[in-house]
């Protein structure tokens, strides 16, 4: 059976695989040029900002005051990234390849 501690490491686990995975994918969609950057950060901000409010609020604040750190990490990440407002030509399909 396992402690009380082995069950809290999963979930810990269990949360940064997820964060991790959820990252890549907003990396992979904006280097495809799925998506712009501005609105991707700008979807992080709105998170943020309801995240503090939390905060304000009183609902468990110190998870929130991390989880506000690790979100403002991933929009930092995510404005180093080049800009992909032109889709890179491996993502386009065969047709819309130029031609060399």
């Amino acid at each position: 059976m396992a402690s009380g501690q082995d069950d809290t490491q999963h979930l810990l686990a269990e949360g940064q695989a997820a964060l991790m995975i959820a990252e890549s994918l907003l990396l992979v969609r904006l280097e495809a040029g799925v998506v712009g950057k501005d609105r991707l950060i700008e979807s992080i901000e709105t998170v943020i900002a309801a995240k503090r409010s939390m905060m304000i609020d009183g609902n468990a604040p110190e998870v929130a005051a991390v989880a506000v750190g690790l979100l403002s990490s991933i929009a930092n990440s995510l404005t180093a990234v080049g800009d992909a407002s032109e889709p890179s030509p491996s993502s386009l399909p065969r047709s819309r390849r130029r031609r060399a």
